[in-house]
């Protein structure tokens, strides 16, 4: 992933480079542990990688998660070439459909 103007609060225009890499293991025939990390390989660089785990359980056609994470809101590409945020974690829970 490549993020132009990383850092527009700052005033200087910053390229970041990032990879993302994420795995899921099933634990139980419904149960999946799961986990993600997003590195930057270049450009700017403000904190920790920002990175993810949890537990994902499917019931029918849904699909509950319970993640924890060292990044509060990144949803955007942006947010997320900033990183995480050092010695905290962050309680998430999504909810999903999914059509099988």
């Amino acid at each position: 992933m490549w993020v132009h103007n990383s850092a527009a609060a700052t005033g200087v225009v910053h390229e970041t480079v990032m990879v993302g890499l994420g795995a899921s293991v099933r634990v139980r025939p419904t149960l999946f542990l799961v986990g993600e990390i997003t590195p930057r390989v270049g450009g700017y660089v403000a904190g920790d990688p920002e990175y993810g785990f949890g537990l994902a359980k499917r019931v029918g056609g849904h699909v509950f998660d319970l993640t924890f994470t060292n990044t509060t809101q990144g949803t955007t590409f942006a947010q997320m070439a900033r990183g995480g945020f050092p010695k905290s974690l962050h309680l998430g829970f999504n909810l999903a459909r999914k059509f099988f």
